[in-house]
């Protein structure tokens, strides 16, 4: 049988666990985007405006982001 302290001891390693995942992760995204800054890649284009409502921006991120991958895999 399990203690309650054991049990909440785990759910906060747990919890830990996860939260030196997501800043990892966070960690990860930032040298990606410190990298595309490094090489004059832009996150926008000229399609893009401020006008766009939240699901149109996405869309365009995505299309503009999927261009990208596909021209790398091409260049490989």
């Amino acid at each position: 049988r399990i203690s309650r302290q054991t049990l909440v001891r785990e759910q906060m390693n747990m919890l830990m666990a996860d939260i030196r995942w997501d800043m990892a992760m966070a960690d990860v995204q930032n040298a990606f985007a410190n990298l595309h800054a490094s090489i004059g890649s832009d996150a926008f284009d000229d399609t893009m405006s401020s006008h766009d409502d939240v699901a149109t921006l996405t869309n365009k991120v995505k299309v503009l982001w999927a261009s990208r991958e596909d021209a790398l895999a091409q260049a490989k």
